[in-house]
């Protein structure tokens, strides 16, 4: 038992001398940073103060401002013209496939007729053209140009009701009770 702790005592202080070497070469060894090619491009990046004022910037300092003009017509954002409206079909209104009304959120559910999608609207949002007004149980509003236009969720020409189940009653009957005996009373004596 001793010769394991005396072997296993030599194992971590030769880790011990092997670790604080490595420590004592990391301290003592200076780096050679070159200092002369780091103060020129140092230089390069810095604006030149002028010798006048203190403070103030040379107007060389700005060529580079003015060579990458920020606001020249050809880094704009570019973006396509607006399409002509035109009034639409009855196909190529959104179509509405459902409505959600909770306590602080109302979303409807459309397809976008111009690119086929479907995707949740909420008030104000835009669908093919069209602005969503109001959005109720049954029927959304949405307006373009100043005419409003009502979207229902169900389509009454296509749409037929379920006709309703009409089930029978079922007959539940009563279960008879069930009778108990009393128990035999202890008879005094």
């Amino acid at each position: 038992m001793i010769r394991h702790y005396f072997l296993l005592n030599v194992v971590l202080f030769t880790v011990i001398i092997l670790l604080g070497s490595k420590l004592y070469d990391a301290w003592t060894t200076t780096l050679d940073i070159p200092e002369i090619a780091d103060q020129q491009q140092a230089r390069v990046h810095k604006p030149e103060r002028t010798a006048g004022k203190e403070g103030t910037l040379n107007e060389t300092a700005f060529n580079v401002i003015v060579q990458n003009n920020l606001f020249h017509p050809s880094r704009s954002i570019r973006t396509k013209a607006p399409e002509p409206i035109r009034p639409l079909s009855p196909a190529e209104k959104p179509q509405l496939f459902g409505t959600m009304i909770m306590t602080n959120t109302e979303f409807a559910i459309f397809e976008n007729p111009s690119t086929k999608r479907t995707h949740i609207y909420y008030v104000n949002d835009e669908v093919g053209g069209f602005v969503v007004s109001d959005i109720q149980a049954d029927k959304v509003m949405l307006l373009r140009d100043g005419e409003s236009i009502e979207i229902r969720l169900r389509d009454d020409k296509k749409f037929k009701a379920p006709r309703p189940m009409i089930t029978k009653p079922r007959r539940v009957r009563a279960k008879p009770a069930v009778r108990r005996r009393p128990a035999p009373r202890a008879s005094r004596r």
